[in-house]
């Protein structure tokens, strides 16, 4: 349920679950191996790759759509850009099918305008806080690494 599984080629990490791969998949036998990476930080090699290693694109490239930071676990959009899986995780209306990322442009246009109050630029969908009276947008991924109260609903 916790594992975590490193790509081969750029070292993101991701839970088999939260990415949409299966574990045996991921994880070569002997069972022994399921540890991708070891209590002395060793890399366990399993042969994944993530999606934009898989069709390898360039570093700069891989930034994702909905908050302004690069890398990471990130999945394709529709349009060919990238998202990274917490952020279209938190982002309302927003899911994955056949491995695409799709119902980016059914966000209302102001997210797209609005400052995130953690980084400050505009640039990604910043999304309002749902708390009653609150008016305060942020990014996701920002949300996230600030370690902002984040609660599913």
């Amino acid at each position: 349920e916790g594992a975590v599984v490193m790509c081969d080629g750029c070292s993101c990490q991701v839970h088999p679950a939260c990415y949409g791969i299966e574990h045996d998949v991921v994880v070569p036998a002997p069972a022994a191996s399921v540890g991708i990476t070891t209590r002395r930080g060793a890399h366990v090699r399993t042969g994944f790759r993530c999606h934009p290693c898989l069709m390898e694109t360039v570093d700069s490239s891989r930034v994702c759509l909905l908050c302004p930071e690069p890398g990471g676990a990130l999945k394709r959009t529709r349009d060919g850009r990238w998202a990274h899986v917490a952020c279209l995780t938190f982002c309302p209306g927003i899911f994955e099918e056949g491995g695409v990322v799709k119902g980016i442009e059914r966000l209302p246009r102001k997210v797209w305008t609005t400052r995130c109050i953690i980084c400050g630029t505009t640039g990604g969908a910043s999304l309002e806080c749902h708390a009653p009276l609150c008016r305060v947008s942020f990014h996701v991924g920002c949300a996230l690494r600030m370690r902002a109260g984040v609660r599913l609903e």
